[in-house]
């Protein structure tokens, strides 16, 4: 019993020995057993998760061994380190990648055994586009840019996206793109053929659009006008004026445009002057045009042709000229203007030189010569000088002086003598309120002033009644009763019901509406805008052909061509009272003389009197 029982026991020992039995397993091999070639995108987690087998010689898997997991290139494992199980596995859980394309490593490491995973890292979706071309240019309208618009597709790592369709294209008409649709190559890249700039000088823009791109790459120019190739009337063309006369003293002179083909205007281009035959001389001949392309003449006196003409070339554009042309009235009318007291400024100055070309070119008759004798301080005005000579045609004296303070009257004038023969003006003053002058000659509308005023010392109101062209003064409805007047107001107003040519009545005025104003000027509510209402306008006041006549009314010779252009429908559009400017009562209300060759002097219109 006990030899058979040694026996079995002997054998079990010597079997359990040749299996190994319970002696320690010595790692031999560490394998990857899942995931060792991975192709993944950028910042991704792998789809198939890395994992190792650890065996012993035999090929057995070892179990409870730690093994860890580290990452190169980017990235990280889920777990850092794990035990192998029962059949010697171990995992890292999974892999997320790093955000850069190419290759990525994983390293497992165990019992002095490694074993390294691979990842192949690819961009991911295009998210944006990456403007590489250099911005902004600049160019000339109508070339090529030198750099055409280029982009890179990239992920939202900044990783070149490949094989992306890019759209090209322009905005608000900012030229053509030719080869505007590209596939990104490997590197992301994709660039349009050309960009042709548009026409118009200044900024321009083109955009890349790609699907799955929120936001286009946006890509500018500065373009700049092409080289210079038309120039063009502006304005001051169809001009009048007295011959001698000089047109600097117009509100609008010729002025021309220098521009590219494509209409884009030049500034710094070189512009010439030249008038025809018997057409004067100009100031200012030469000029380079600004930055809207413009040039303008400084001045044009007009010679003695009756139609004059101006010229106006470039060397830049040698081929083209530009013909301004301009009527001239031959006339015998002359204002002479003498300042008392302080000599007004340039502008000022200016203005009355304006006005005197303004009526010498409608008035063209001699109105006589008379000898004017008055002591000093005569016609309502303590600051005119003794008068004591031979005066032809118009005398005025101005002055420059206090009236009444800022607003209410901004100046008046009035006729003083007048030539026995015609009962025209001889001598005449004008006062501006020196509270007032300075406001207006910043806004411009002192030339408006000064052409009003002098209008009457002309004989606007002044001198109607003397020569019997007036009806139902001081009533409710005074009216003007020359007929040249009447003709060319029912010209100028067809459909009107009332009596021509109404004269301010004062009815339906929301102003102060005095003796200076009634009576001597036409009606506010018909005429609106015109010159010689007692209300002058923030914006235009032209001179009609209704005054030009009332002039021709009392005796002068004129010329229509001199009046703006002006309609009574026109004007009712203008809103009643809308920017307007009271003038006050600026028709001073003085005795008038009358003289004769030799000084003989009447009375013609006693103060206070109609």
């Amino acid at each position: 019993m006990c030899t058979k029982n040694f026996f079995a026991v002997a054998s079990a020992l010597l079997l359990a020995a040749c299996r190994g039995g319970d002696a320690p397993q010595v790692p031999t091999t560490l394998q990857a057993s899942a995931g060792s070639s991975i192709v993944a995108s950028a910042g991704t987690l792998a789809t198939v998760i890395p994992t190792v087998t650890l065996n012993d010689a035999n090929g057995r898997g070892i179990a409870n061994v730690y093994v860890h997991f580290v990452a190169t290139g980017g990235g990280k494992p889920v777990n850092d380190s794990s035990k192998t199980n029962s059949s010697g596995l171990a995992t890292s859980g999974g892999w997320t990648l790093g955000t850069g394309a190419g290759t990525q490593l994983l390293t497992a490491t165990a019992s002095g055994f490694s074993v390294t995973f691979t990842a192949q890292v690819g961009a991911g979706a295009v998210s944006s586009l990456v403007r590489l071309t250099t911005d902004p240019q600049t160019g000339v309208v109508g070339t090529t840019v030198a750099s055409p618009p280029s982009v890179r597709a990239v992920d939202q790592y900044g990783n070149p996206v490949a094989g992306v369709v890019v759209t090209f294209s322009v905005i608000n008409n900012a030229g053509t793109i030719t080869g505007s649709t590209k596939t990104t190559d490997v590197n992301g890249l994709a660039t349009a053929d050309a960009w042709i700039i548009g026409p118009v000088a200044g900024q321009q823009l083109a955009r890349a659009t790609a699907t799955g791109v929120s936001v286009p790459a946006i890509f500018s120019v500065s373009s700049v006008a092409a080289a210079p190739a038309k120039i063009g009337l502006v304005s001051g063309n169809n001009g009048t004026g007295v011959t001698g006369a000089s047109l600097a003293s117009f509100a609008t002179l010729p002025t021309v445009r220098v521009t590219d083909a494509f209409d884009n205007p030049i500034a710094g281009v070189t512009v010439v002057f030249t008038p025809g035959p018997n057409s004067g001389s100009v100031t200012g001949g030469t000029v380079v045009t600004n930055d809207g392309g413009l040039a303008t003449v400084g001045g044009w006196t007009l010679g003695t042709a009756v139609s004059q003409t101006l010229i106006a070339t470039s060397p830049a554009i040698p081929a083209l000229q530009v013909f301004f042309t301009a009527t001239a009235s031959i006339t015998q009318f002359n204002i002479t203007v003498r300042y008392v007291g302080d000599l007004p400024s340039a502008r000022q100055q200016l203005a009355v030189t304006r006005a005197v070309d303004k009526w010498r070119s409608i008035i063209v008759s001699n109105s006589g010569t008379s000898f004017v004798a008055l002591p000093a301080g005569s016609c309502g005005r303590t600051w005119l000088p003794a008068i004591s000579e031979s005066v032809t045609n118009v005398l005025i004296f101005a002055q420059i002086g206090p009236i009444d303070g800022v607003g209410n009257v901004l100046g008046n004038g009035n006729t003083c003598t007048t030539h026995a023969a015609s009962g025209l003006t001889s001598v005449g003053t004008i006062l501006f309120d020196s509270a007032d002058l300075g406001v207006y000659e910043a806004s411009g509308l002192i030339d408006v002033i000064v052409l009003h005023e002098m209008g009457h010392v002309l004989g606007f109101g002044t001198l109607w009644n003397s020569h019997g062209v007036t009806s139902g003064i001081g009533g409710s409805d005074p009216i003007f009763t020359g007929s040249a007047a009447i003709n060319q107001f029912n010209l100028l107003a067809s459909g009107y019901s009332g009596r021509p040519v109404p004269l301010e009545n004062c009815v339906g005025i929301n102003q102060s509406c005095g003796g200076g104003t009634r009576d001597v000027h036409w009606r506010e509510l018909v005429f609106r805008n015109e010159l010689m209402t007692g209300y002058l306008n923030t914006g235009v006041n032209p001179l009609s052909r209704v005054t030009v006549a009332s002039m021709q009314d009392i005796g002068y010779a004129v010329v229509f061509a001199g009046a703006d252009p002006f309609s009574i429908q026109s004007s009712l559009a203008v809103s009643p009272f809308a920017q307007t400017i009271h003038l006050g009562n600026d028709v001073l209300d003085t005795d008038i003389y009358s003289f004769d060759g030799q000084g003989r002097r009447t009375t013609v219109k006693k103060k206070g009197s109609n």
